[in-house]
């Protein structure tokens, strides 16, 4: 609150239709942002995002060039050095191995001052048994029992990178049933 002579800046701090006031209609605390999902209803979506994972024609679509991903490993990839897991997936996915680690770069243009300084890429997914631990630089591990299905298709979009292990697949018959 500043005053200089008779002008006071303070006045229509409090008024929400005034420059710098408050906020009309704030968010409020009490109310549920999320509703509930039906069982069937969230298993058909799963099932779909999960089958988008292995789609050549949603893979396509996405990434602008035919790729293969869905792949399964056995529990030896778990124990391997990241080094050695890089060029294994280099060697699996050839010329799409871009798009398979997560990259982040500045944005070119005006949206650098605006607070969306980075862009990145999604990158692979790479899925363990609940019972499984493996830690890498550049992909999302995930076990089981963590995935969802924003995990499988982001914003909504089927088709995403991903990899399995046999435990993985195993754990994903049983968690549905």
């Amino acid at each position: 609150m500043s005053r200089h002579g008779s002008s006071f800046n303070w006045v229509g701090a409090t008024v929400s239709n005034t420059r710098g006031g408050r906020r009309p209609h704030s968010p409020k605390s009490e109310k549920i942002l999320f509703g509930k999902i039906n069982k069937k209803e969230a298993l058909i979506a799963f099932n779909s995002a999960l089958a988008g994972t292995v789609d050549n024609k949603s893979l396509e679509k996405k990434y602008g060039m035919k790729i293969e991903s869905g792949f399964v490993f056995d529990k030896n990839i778990l124990e391997v050095k990241t080094k050695d897991f890089v060029q294994i997936m280099e060697k699996i996915f050839g010329d799409a191995f871009y798009t398979v680690l997560k990259h982040k770069s500045i944005r070119a243009g005006l949206g650098k001052m605006r607070g969306r300084k980075y862009k990145s890429n999604a990158g692979l997914l790479f899925v363990i048994g609940n019972d499984e631990s493996m830690n890498r630089k550049g992909v999302k591990v995930l076990c089981v029992k963590d995935l969802t299905i924003t995990d499988l298709s982001p914003n909504g979009e089927p088709g995403r990178l991903a990899c399995y292990t046999e435990k993985a697949i195993k754990d994903i018959g049983e968690r549905f049933q």
